[in-house]
């Protein structure tokens, strides 16, 4: 996949990519929070129960104050990334994770301090950092704050604690793990990121047409399933137009099926223009369209209807002048979708019958 191809994948399937990127964050950090959780109430009952012996005394007082901290730190941790994922902020989610990086960072810079006075290695640093970065999803420019946030650091604790117990050339083994650190976070978000695309890509390829980039059938079936019970629990509005191509087949025995396939290409671009994000297209088949209305009750579906129609009428779809018809439905109380699809398809067949270039309500309630 070249760079060029990405990058434009990455526009068409930027909220997607957010979406997944917030749940790898969540899980992630989750149970990192969790591991550092039981990691400091291990070593924190260790130090109470079963003391070591250090150089200096307040060595050892200070390794409770750590653990202590860090203890309470990472509960924070927890609780945050769950309050905030099941309210979907998912800023949060991604601000927390952030932070909860950073912290990592500090968390290593520290024990690296009071690891000096007697192993005198940046293990703790390396094993934090790199980790972090690893495992964090972001933009580039996270990664960068993080870098940024551990040289800054590392100056102020070497100013403050190494300076007279370290050799200045630790600043080189500092500034090779930042670079290592920016690296491997970038590489590890840019294979993540392709393999979401390679991911997303295939998806599509399974539930779209590709001729038309609507939704096929087996979309459909899953979405309506789905949207049938949120309205049932939660007594949604929710309404259908069923719309065919008028004397589509004429279009195809006189000017050919490849003007007739970009006309159907050109008229679910003009639909998508005229219709909500949150409302899908599907292709149930030859030139019929099925455009799920969630949320929309049937006079605002005789809206959306009405403005098809004129959208439609006022552009010429492969530089020729098409029309089309549209059945209206709103799912009633407990209704299934073959049913419904059975009273729209008889709407459909009225405005074919009535004249075509029109648009029919189901159960002949009204006319538009």
């Amino acid at each position: 996949m070249s760079y060029i191809s990405t990058v434009k994948l990455q526009e068409i399937y930027h909220a997607e990519l957010e979406k997944l990127r917030v749940v790898h964050n969540y899980r992630t950090f989750i149970i990192l929070s969790i591991i550092l959780f039981a990691s400091c109430a291990l070593f924190l009952a260790q130090h109470i129960l079963l003391p070591d012996t250090y150089s200096e005394p307040w060595i050892g007082q200070v390794y409770l104050y750590f653990y202590g901290i860090s203890l309470a730190a990472s509960l924070f941790f927890i609780v945050g990334l769950q309050i905030f994922r099941l309210a979907r902020i998912n800023w949060a989610v991604s601000a927390t994770s952030l932070a909860f990086s950073l912290y990592c960072v500090t968390l290593g810079l520290a024990l690296t301090v009071l690891d000096y006075h007697t192993y005198q290695n940046l293990t703790a640093t390396y094993i934090s950092t790199i980790g972090v970065t690893v495992m964090l999803s972001a933009p580039i420019w996270a990664y960068i704050v993080i870098v940024i946030y551990l040289l800054g650091a590392f100056i102020l604790v070497y100013t403050q604690y190494l300076a007279s117990i370290s050799n200045p050339s630790i600043f080189i083994s500092i500034f090779f793990l930042a670079i290592i650190s920016a690296v491997f976070g970038i590489y590890t978000e840019g294979v993540r990121t392709k393999g979401e695309l390679a991911r997303l890509q295939m998806k599509d390829l399974m539930l779209r047409d590709p001729l038309t980039g609507a939704y096929n059938r087996l979309f459909i079936n899953e979405y309506i399933a789905h949207s049938l019970q949120a309205k049932k629990r939660y007594h949604t509005d929710l309404s259908c137009l069923l719309l065919d191509v008028d004397f589509f087949k004429k279009i195809n025995d006189r000017y050919g099926h490849q003007t007739g396939d970009l006309v159907l290409s050109e008229l679910v671009a003009t639909i998508s223009r005229i219709v909500r994000s949150a409302d899908i297209i599907a292709r149930m088949g030859g030139e019929e369209f099925l455009i799920i209305l969630p949320q929309t009750t049937l006079p605002s579906a005789i809206v959306v209807a009405n403005k098809i129609l004129t959208g439609i009428n006022t552009v010429k779809l492969a530089g020729k002048e098409i029309t089309v018809s549209i059945g209206i439905a709103e799912f009633t109380e407990n209704e299934e979708f073959v049913s419904l699809y059975h009273r729209i398809d008889e709407a459909l067949y009225k405005a074919k019958t009535n004249g075509r270039n029109r648009a029919e309500v189901s159960m002949a309630r009204q006319v538009v």
